[in-house]
């Protein structure tokens, strides 16, 4: 793993500067930030910068300034009173060379990855959730992590061509995104003990042996499926929503071969893998 070389102040400016079209720009000090999580915010109105961003269309904007804090040590205008529709937190990232099992195919070498802090990252999903789709609460993070990719960038104007937005909307739930390109395209993921979890497939055998026709338990499915517990199908579905409905995988057939290569081909395993879907609520044949 290779960590960032230049601190986070030195990508974020630069960045502010080529993405804001508005001398309009609310840059919280560290007592606001404790109460928003983000770095700062402004007006985005190009939409060619939404569609990077993976939005069709320029979400309508806010004032912050009608928002109540909830707190006795701001007054009432202490917040902008200006329209603001991009909020940001921005992170420097980390190289990593080696690529998870599940994302083998999907994601280079090398690649890179943010980790999100616990407190920030909770107080930023309740600020999405309370802006809505008047505003997008995003990171932002480089496809780099050396001075002199920041530098180039910087110079050419292509800090924005060359950044990764995770929004709000699609990791409240995860704790990193890794990415090795630009714009909103990357995997959100949770704890990173399921992505490679030898005893959650190995439950999984255990359970398809317990459908075989020659075992008593093979006699009753409700039997077979027992042999699966609760913390497995809470895992299992956690592996399904990063990969293919918070990631970036697309939920067809033939992105979902890698997962229904660990969970075998014959027959008993096929039963269970219908089955475990759609205990997960997720209709889909796997043929």
């Amino acid at each position: 793993m290779t960590r960032p070389e230049f601190e986070e102040k030195a990508y974020e400016i630069p960045l502010c500067m080529q993405l804001f079209n508005s001398r309009a720009i609310f840059s919280p000090g560290q007592v606001f930030e404790s109460l928003l999580g983000f770095d700062v915010a402004g007006l985005v109105a190009d939409p060619a910068v939404w569609r990077r961003l993976g939005y069709r269309a320029v979400p309508s904007a806010v004032r912050l300034s009608t928002f109540n804090l909830r707190s006795a040590s701001f007054a009432s205008n202490s917040l902008p009173s200006f329209p603001i529709n991009l909020l940001l937190q921005t992170k420097r990232p980390s190289s990593l060379v080696r690529v998870p099992a599940p994302f083998r195919g999907n994601l280079s070498s090398p690649h890179y990855r943010i980790v999100f802090e616990g407190q920030q990252h909770s107080v930023l999903s309740r600020l999405q959730r309370r802006l809505a789709s008047r505003g997008v609460v995003a990171y932002a993070t480089p496809v780099f992590c050396d001075w002199r990719s920041l530098y180039d960038r910087i110079q050419d104007g292509r800090l924005v061509q060359n950044s990764s937005f995770p929004s709000l909307k699609r990791v409240a739930r995860h704790t990193a995104w890794l990415y090795d390109r630009p714009g909103c395209i990357g995997f959100g993921h949770s704890a990173p003990e399921f992505i490679e979890d030898a005893d959650l497939f190995g439950q999984i055998e255990r359970a398809r042996h317990a459908l075989a026709p020659d075992s008593g338990a093979g006699r009753s499915a409700e039997a077979g499926m027992r042999a699966l517990s609760t913390d497995t199908y809470e895992r299992l579905g956690r592996l399904v929503r990063d990969l293919y409905i918070d990631g970036v995988l697309p939920f067809s057939r033939e992105s979902m071969r890698p997962l229904v290569s660990y969970l075998g081909r014959d027959a008993a395993t096929y039963f269970l893998t219908q089955v475990t879907f759609i205990q997960l609520g997720l209709v889909w044949a796997i043929a």
